[in-house]
Parts: C-alpha cells; sequence; structure tokens
C-alpha cells in the first residue's frame, strides 16, 4: 500500500504492518488509490509521482530502491497496471497534446503508444485481462461504465465494445479472470459486488459482498481471497467458485487503512 508520504507498508495476515522503504521523494498526485500497482511478481512498483501538478508514471524497484520515469510530458498518469507478462505498464494519462486516454509503455523504455482511439477519451481504470486477450476500462463520460474490448496479436484492441450497464467505482479482475469484484453505489454508499466475468446479463447475477461501506477491491493472487477497504480498515473474505457461483467465507480485518490494498 501507499501512503500519503509515499512510504510503502506490507500488512501480513497477523494484520501487522511493515515498512518496506521509502519511495522518491514527491508527492503523489490525484490520491494514493489511483497511482500504484504492484507487478505480477511482486518485485516492483508503478506509481505516479508528482511535481508541481504534472503527475509522470515511475517504475520503482523494491530489492535496489532505484526508481526510474516511464513517461515525459504527461499531464497526468493514473490508474497504471502491469500486462500480465509483466514487461509493459498500461495507464490512463492527459498529455498536453492528447487528450484522456489509455496508453501503454514498455518498462524497458520508450514512447508511450495511444491504445485507445483519440475520440474515444476520458477512459480509466484500465487493465488487461490475464489471459492478454481482453482491455478492460471505467467509461468516465458515462456513468463510470465498465467497457471491455477485445486485443488483437499485437495488443491493439478491436472489434465490438461491450458494457456493463451499472456505474462502477473502483474494479479488479479475478487472477484466472473468471470474476469481476466492483465497487459499485448501493443505497447511498459503496458496496463491493462480484459477478462472474465477461457480464453477459448487464448485472442481474451481482452479488453483494460487503455491507458497511467498503471499497477498492484486490485478489490475493490465488484468488481465494477478496481484500477491500471499509472506512478506516483493510478488511478480507475468502472466495471459492462453486460450478456456475460462488461463495464468500465471513469478513474479517486485516488492519487499519494506509493507502490502496494491493496483494
Amino acid at each position: 500500500m501507499c501512503s500519503s508520504d509515499l512510504e510503502l507498508t506490507w500488512i501480513g495476515r497477523d494484520g501487522l504492518p511493515a515498512t518496506a522503504g521509502a519511495l522518491p521523494l514527491k508527492a503523489a498526485y490525484y490520491g494514493s488509490d489511483r497511482v500504484f500497482a504492484l507487478s505480477p511478481d511482486g518485485k516492483q512498483v508503478l506509481i505516479g509521482l508528482a511535481e508541481a501538478q504534472v503527475a509522470e508514471l515511475w517504475l520503482y524497484d523494491l530489492a535496489t530502491k532505484n526508481a526510474r520515469p516511464l513517461t515525459t510530458g504527461a499531464g497526468q498518469a493514473v490508474y497504471p497496471s502491469f500486462t500480465p507478462d509483466g514487461r509493459h505498464a498500461v495507464f490512463s494519462a492527459l498529455f498536453k497534446t492528447r487528450p484522456w486516454n489509455i496508453f501503454r509503455v514498455p518498462l524497458s523504455g520508450g514512447e508511450p503508444e495511444q491504445l485507445t482511439d483519440p475520440a474515444d477519451s476520458y477512459r480509466l481504470e484500465s487493465a488487461i485481462t490475464p489471459d492478454g486477450r481482453t482491455l478492460q476500462d471505467v467509461d468516465a463520460t458515462n456513468e463510470g461504465r465498465l467497457r471491455w474490448r477485445p486485443l488483437d496479436a499485437n495488443g491493439k484492441p478491436t472489434g465490438q465494445v461491450q458494457f456493463l450497464n451499472a456505474p462502477i467505482d473502483g474494479v479488479a479482475l479475478s487472477p484466472d479472470g473468471k470474476w469481476l469484484a466492483a465497487s459499485m453505489l448501493d443505497n447511498g454508499r459503496n458496496e463491493v459486488f462480484v459477478r462472474a466475468f465477461p457480464p453477459t446479463d448487464n448485472g442481474a447475477s451481482l452479488r453483494r459482498v460487503t455491507s458497511a461501506g467498503c471499497g477498492y477491491p484486490a485478489w490475493m493472487p490465488s484468488g481465494k481471497q477478496l481484500y477491500f477497504r471499509c472506512g478506516a480498515k483493510i478488511r478480507a473474505a475468502s472466495f471459492s467458485a462453486k460450478g456456475s457461483g460462488f461463495e464468500t467465507g465471513p469478513i474479517t480485518d486485516i488492519g487499519d487503512e494506509i493507502g490502496r490494498a494491493h496483494v
């Protein structure tokens, strides 16, 4: 997790925190819950760091404590994620000469490549599904609807865009890509819901997991546990697929909230 003073902290299953090290001495921009992602192997961090209200995307190595920028000239770089093979970063950005869109950049360095249509702007919370075949994002111009679109052999969006017709604020796919956890408004506050992915029924099979005002879901790499933030606490529930459905266990406290949960 990333705290407001940019210190990386691990929280074990016993709820006890352990500081992993301070990140570069800059200020997180646009909220720590939108600028941080842990690599599939747990060895690197993508983080949006800012000076003078300009946020660039950086890659931070947890072993060496070294950081280097992946973007230059991004007015805002937020919602980063790693591609399933761990070789690229995918993120939403507002460059000075290009509107809000989704970009991809190699971790080895290079010019960011725009993945979405320039006219199809304001796409946030982008991620590529674990099988590498689908790009998902949240349409911020249309009540925060989840969208997904197939990718071709070169990782470019192709084919028809599909929608889940329900507003979403925070989304995470299970490690096997078969289950979607999302933070959605329910009776005036956000709660975490889970359903099969890809959706085929416009949300009719959504099942609510929380009831205490929770959001920002994250999966354990095994897919057997779902984490989320509830007020000032990080909580978790066990998860198991059962045929075409699923079961969740009792919700337990993991630790005090410091930022967004990543596992």
